[in-house]
């Protein structure tokens, strides 16, 4: 089994110790933005693969995927034009996999730009049972996101050295605020955002080192976001 899978199946054991009352309505808002063509809303109105590949896992990590939902996405993946790139492939990856439809046709673009577009090309391989390709990053990090993106990436690859994970792995400590346990994007960021303590708790998990950040912290801030 792929990393990243081994990970979600940890999340969905730990989702289940929630319980019901938290996770029935988190669930009920994600379907609630699933829409008659069988895709989730994106930010411009209409159905869109990231946010319906988003839209998946959070079912498939709270509970499971309905039998329609799923028969409906693929149904909707099976309509869409072939992805443009890499991280839109990832999301044609990701629906084709949690939805049980056949797995999209496979493209080639040019070697992976930037920490994210090396993300996209880590985890679509690492799910698709593939050898991971050889990537660069981003270097030094200046972001949370792109730290974390650019961490999974080279770990995936097999190309995480010690000096290199322990120097991104300090950046992303030090970007957690000891009050509210959330993490800043940056260090010149006005408050902590859910999008980078949560990319920053999945890239530490992935490197065995979510012991190095205050994990009550990052608990407290993700409860207080939920609020």
């Amino acid at each position: 089994m792929s990393l990243v899978r081994r990970m979600d199946a940890a999340a969905a054991a730990g989702a289940a110790l929630l319980g019901e009352p938290i996770l029935s309505p988190l669930r009920q808002g994600v379907l609630a933005h699933r829409q008659p063509d069988g895709g989730f809303r994106g930010r411009s109105g209409g159905s869109d693969a990231w946010y319906t590949a988003f839209a998946l896992r959070c079912l498939e990590l709270t509970g499971g995927i309905p039998e329609p939902v799923a028969g409906e996405a693929r149904v909707w993946l099976a309509r869409q034009p072939q992805a443009t790139d890499r991280r839109a492939y990832l999301d044609h990856v990701t629906i084709a996999l949690l939805a049980g439809g056949p797995p999209p046709s496979t493209s080639s673009w040019p070697a992976p730009a930037g920490s994210y577009d090396a993300f996209a090309a880590a985890v679509t391989a690492d799910l698709q049972n593939r050898q991971v390709p050889l990537i660069a990053v981003d270097d030094p990090p200046t972001q949370v996101p792109a730290a974390a993106a650019g961490l999974i990436a080279l770990r995936l690859a097999g190309r995480l050295d010690a000096a290199r994970r322990d120097q991104t792995i300090t950046y992303i400590i030090a970007q957690q605020q000891q009050n509210s346990g959330g993490l800043l994007a940056h260090a010149g960021a006005p408050q902590p955002d859910l999008l980078s303590t949560a990319t920053a708790a999945w890239a530490l998990a992935a490197c065995r080192r979510l012991q190095c950040a205050d994990v009550a912290g990052l608990a407290r801030f993700a409860v207080a976001c939920r609020r």
